[in-house]
């Protein structure tokens, strides 16, 4: 029994002298919440070892650089290429180079209501018979990305497809809407450079002179880079 009370009482002095030995030991607060950056060719550091450096590293990998568009200034636009080679003469007398493009701008889409497309073209028949028995002016799709659809409908304004897709949804079809792009062929001188600076205001109203229409406009360079040039 008394050999009983010594061994714990000796266990009990090991775990009190262990206690104060860990209480002595120093703890690094920072390592309680280790962060570490690629380092190339290092593997991993520690932010704390690399000091200001660190946030140098970490702002290169979040900043995105926005790189600037360029732009380019225009003259137009012309219907007749006569017409853009009078403008372009009276500049090159003021020693302004432009050059001629023939531009694809983009306008207001068409907007195409329709059915479906159907699975088969026998579907798509079907459908078109059960329309017109019902008075619905519709048409059969036979070419392009809605083949086998129903057209209802081609509208230049917005707000009508939406009216005939409002109709026929209350009939108990699923019209859709479906936007077809546009584009416009144009005639503009495009300024060489920075040409564009020697115009003044009282050049420009001595240049476009006995032409009606004409504007200065600033574009996207990377359009202009894809349009034809006609010099």
């Amino acid at each position: 029994m008394f050999m009983l009370r010594r061994s714990v009482f000796g266990l009990l002095l090991c775990n009190f002298i262990y206690f104060l030995w860990v209480r002595q030991v120093p703890v690094d607060a920072s390592l309680s919440a280790v962060k570490a950056i690629p380092v190339e060719g290092r593997g991993l550091t520690l932010l704390r070892e690399m000091g200001g450096a660190a946030d140098k590293e970490v702002a290169s990998i979040v900043t995105v650089t926005k790189q600037p568009v360029a732009v380019c200034s225009m003259i137009g636009p012309f219907k007749e290429k006569v017409s853009a080679r009078q403008i372009k003469d009276r500049l090159k007398a003021l020693d302004i180079d432009v050059v001629t493009y023939q531009l694809k701008l983009p306008e207001k889409p068409d907007y195409w209501v329709h059915l479906g497309p159907m699975r088969s073209r026998r579907e798509a028949l079907d459908m078109l018979r059960e329309l017109q028995a019902k008075k619905v002016d519709s048409f059969l799709i036979t070419e392009g990305e809605l083949v086998n659809g129903i057209s209802l409908g081609f509208f230049t304004r917005e707000e009508l497809a939406q009216a005939i897709q409002k109709q026929r949804r209350e009939q108990g079809y699923d019209a859709k809407i479906h936007q077809i792009p546009r584009f416009s062929s144009q005639l503009w001188e495009v300024f060489v450079g920075d040409r564009y600076n020697k115009l003044t205001q009282d050049i420009w109203q001595k240049v476009k002179a006995g032409t009606e229409g004409l504007e200065l406009r600033k574009n996207s360079c990377d359009l202009i880079a894809s349009a034809e040039q006609l010099d």
